[in-house]
């Protein structure tokens, strides 16, 4: 048939572990697609979401006047037309997305409640033509345009405050180009690739974003070397909070995130059974956009998160039968300075996956986090340390028919105590049961 179609609706419950840490979400995607003649293909995306998530005080703190909940509702679509020809192919796609945030709080300092309300419109469009004009070779033309913003409001009974709206819009033109290498016999293929991109935002000076890299095969050996360049610029949250603090437009002093990534790597597939690797990783971050707490007053954010970051990781891969898996992996990571927060120096991983009926799956994962800083998502006065915490988590599926796939799955069934946020304990042994149902 021409047509395809794939559709796929959830809903998640919770009570939650403690008062008011309670949460829905329920979630629709759709997929349709029609073949416009053997070369063409037209599709159109739909994605929607709801949720209503209590917001908990941090652990101990005097319970409010006002139970704090946080409300989203969200519409994504995308449409979209490519072609593939010998030669030639690419496409065109146009985004939208359309949504509301509602955030029920709290003022404890003027004693009444207040809603964070927050409307907003998307637009996007990303077009790309790859051409292979000669053997091996590929070289893509692309161009990406976002245009975004919304309006925001706090609504209170003593009157609202920091009504804002904003746009923004980044351009971005590109060029990749890569070339597939088979000297000899063959059995080494090397593929360098390298591209560049200038972003131009509303605001902002332009930037250039770049990448090179190199990856080379040889009989189940795998090599690779890239670096990137890449940017971020304030966005809507810094110019609202700067319209509450009453610094009006001075968020425009700010200037762009920068990193610098550079990695390099080696995988080995040692036996049918049994494959490895390592990588090895830098990254330099300028400016990067931090909250700066009074002093001064008032408040503003600023370029002050300059660090380096240094690490590794390995991998391992084991697969005894054609039905049982075995991964484990560890990360170290180094910071200068060395309190950059979300960055814990190790952290080790492993799983194992396991068939032992055609309908039935057996999944077991853990994970060991090293100590380290986090800042407060919102504004951060300060930053805190959290403690290493170790979770093992299990999941088992069976699926019924084609289309309906019955789950029970098991979270922290070591129960261990931990904290992504200080005053935040995440809940202790939890389970979960539910039907996946696709249409």
């Amino acid at each position: 048939s021409d047509f395809d179609y794939f559709m796929n609706m959830s809903t998640r419950s919770s009570e939650g572990h403690r008062d008011n840490a309670d949460g829905t979400v329920n979630h629709l995607y759709g997929h349709a697609g029609y073949e416009l003649g053997e070369n063409w293909y037209a599709s159109l995306l739909v994605d929607y979401t709801e949720g209503d998530v209590g917001n908990p005080q941090p652990w101990g703190n005097p319970k409010l006047p006002r139970d704090e909940r946080f409300l989203t509702d969200d519409w994504f679509y995308i449409m979209s037309i490519s072609h593939d020809y010998e030669k030639v192919a690419g496409y065109l796609k146009l985004s939208f997305e359309n949504g509301h945030i509602c955030w029920e709080q709290w003022d404890t300092a003027a004693v009444e409640p207040f809603d964070s309300v927050s409307d907003w419109e998307n637009y996007g469009l990303m077009a790309r033509e790859t051409f292979r004009l000669w053997e091996g070779g590929e070289v893509s033309v692309g161009y990406d345009l976002e245009n975004f913003g919304g309006e925001f409001v706090e609504r209170r009974p003593s009157g609202d405050r920091g009504d804002t709206s904003a746009r923004f819009y980044n351009t971005g033109p590109y060029l990749l180009a890569s070339q597939s290498l088979r000297p000899g016999d063959g059995d080494l293929e090397i593929v360098p690739s390298a591209g560049v991109r200038y972003n131009e935002s509303r605001y902002f000076d332009g930037d250039w974003g770049a990448q090179a890299g190199v990856r080379a095969g040889y009989k189940g050996t795998e090599f690779h070397a890239n670096y990137a360049r890449a940017y971020n610029t304030p966005g809507v949250f810094v110019v609202v909070n700067y319209e509450l603090f009453g610094r009006g437009d001075e968020w425009k002093d700010l200037d762009a995130e920068t990193l610098d990534h550079f990695e390099v790597g080696v995988s080995r597939e040692i036996t049918p059974w049994l494959t490895a690797g390592i990588t090895g990783f830098y990254d330099d971050v300028r400016d990067a956009i931090r909250f700066a707490p009074p002093p001064p007053v008032p408040p503003s954010f600023a370029n002050v998160g300059d660090y380096e970051m240094a690490g590794g990781e390995a991998t391992v891969e084991v697969s005894p039968l054609d039905n049982l898996r075995f991964f484990a992996g560890s990360a170290f990571m180094h910071t200068s300075p060395d309190d950059v927060p979300n960055v814990p120096e190790w952290t080790l991983s492993f799983g194992a996956t396991w068939l032992p009926l055609e309908r039935l799956t057996i999944n077991v994962d853990g994970l060991w986090v090293d100590d380290h800083f986090v800042l407060n998502p919102r504004y951060a006065a300060s930053q805190a340390a959290v403690d290493d915490y170790f979770l093992l988590h299990a999941r088992v599926s069976y699926q019924l028919n084609p289309h309906i796939k019955l789950f029970a799955a098991g979270e922290n069934l070591t129960d261990s105590g931990y904290e992504y946020r200080r005053g935040y304990p995440m809940p202790g042994i939890s389970g979960l049961v539910g039907v996946e149902m696709n249409l």
